[in-house]
């Protein structure tokens, strides 16, 4: 079974993020950064979703970046142009100011 990561905007409360939040934190090439509350070990498969698609992929390699926090490396599958334009838009969102 697939580890599921709703992707998101960038945090900006100090609020701990649900467990299947993910944000995009790197794009290169094939590979994909994000960071997650979960972690999962080297070749899980994970599904990254967004509102529009559902991005398969397998980790590559996971590690603790904070108490609350992991970065987790994926190699996406079937990755387009538009979906890479997909998550560099979602990478890109500016963090809101509350």
């Amino acid at each position: 079974m697939a580890l599921r990561l709703t992707l998101g905007a960038p945090a900006v409360s100090n609020e701990s993020p649900s467990a299947d939040h993910a944000e995009v934190s790197a794009i290169s090439g094939e590979r994909v950064s994000v960071l997650a509350a979960a972690s999962a070990p080297p070749g899980a498969p994970v599904e990254l979703v967004s509102a529009s698609r559902v991005f398969e992929g397998r980790v590559r390699s996971c590690q603790r970046v904070s108490a609350t926090q992991y970065r987790i490396e994926l190699r996406l599958v079937n990755f387009s142009k538009p979906a890479r334009e997909e998550l560099q838009a979602l990478m890109a969102r500016p963090r809101s100011q509350d």
